[in-house]
């Protein structure tokens, strides 16, 4: 399940609108008043961290006043309309699924993870960690969930 949006998220929005526009005259008290409800509504409406980043985006480009509730509502709602994924800089395709995988697939790419975790640390040589990424994993004929493995 994706991940709520944070109260910390929605504060540096706020703020981040209380200097854009500096004709409200918020003081920081009311600033952080509005983004404890905004929290509140966002948290009512599900939305996500990743749809929240990407609607306070979208009312950055279009907002001529500090956004309302409504403004950020309608942004989250617009691309959940057109089923636009949200982005993010580890974004995977939208077809490579967990429950895509075979039990096999899942071990090497645990295994995957815990090298790149342990070189990262210094548990573990860049030589090492690439031995394990770079091995052939068990695949069950196919690169990707949404690949037929060429049948």
């Amino acid at each position: 399940m994706a991940d709520k949006v944070t109260i910390q998220q929605v504060m540096k929005a706020v703020a981040s609108w209380g200097i854009r526009f500096p004709e409200t005259k918020y003081s920081p008290q009311q600033l952080k008043l509005i983004a404890k409800e905004y929290h509140e509504d966002l948290i009512d409406e599900h939305v996500t961290t990743g749809e929240f980043s990407a609607a306070v985006m979208d009312v950055r480009k279009r907002a001529r006043w500090f956004p309302k509730m409504v403004d950020i509502l309608e942004a989250v709602n617009e691309r959940r309309q057109r089923h636009e994924p949200t982005r993010c800089k580890a974004m995977i395709a939208d077809k490579t699924l967990r429950h895509d995988l075979t039990p096999e697939e899942i071990a090497a790419n645990r295994r995957r993870v815990k090298a790149i975790t342990d070189m990262l640390a210094g548990k573990l040589s860049m030589e090492d960690a690439e031995k394990v990424v770079v091995a052939p994993a068990v695949f069950s004929g196919r690169m990707f969930a949404n690949d037929s493995g060429g049948q």
